[in-house]
């Protein structure tokens, strides 16, 4: 079903109102998006309020079709990682001790390379 009068160059979603959208396709509410993207409910309402109006649609449904439609859905998975802010991961990366000798595994062979790359620039 494509949505009459939407023009890809004019009506372009910004990150945050595709994010709003995208997080109430999956049925959270706008103070679950808030608590995701550490943001406030209202502004969150405020995007998909704009959202809306750009791609002239009127309900959740018909939102949810033109995400499918343009192929921008994601799953849960994906929606938690890409809009959850970098900080909060790392909050949650100390407690996965799995990811935490990989970083300092990554940390160790920087702190090498960055001696060899010293070394060199010394010698010449």
């Amino acid at each position: 079903m494509a949505l009459v009068g939407f023009n890809d160059s004019r009506d372009t979603l910004s990150e945050k109102q595709l994010c709003a959208m995208q997080g109430r396709a999956l049925g959270k509410t706008s103070i679950e998006i808030a608590k995701i993207t550490k943001s406030n409910p209202s502004t969150v309402q405020e995007h998909i309020r704009r959202a809306y109006a750009k791609i002239r649609c009127h309900s959740a449904k018909e939102a949810t079709d033109w995400l499918v439609e343009h192929d921008k859905m994601l799953d849960e998975e994906s929606y938690i990682k890409r809009y959850t802010p970098v900080t909060a991961r790392n909050a949650q990366a100390e407690d996965n001790p799995e990811r935490i000798a990989r970083l300092k595994e990554i940390e160790t062979a920087l702190i090498k390379a960055m001696e060899t790359v010293n070394e060199l620039v010394g010698n010449n």
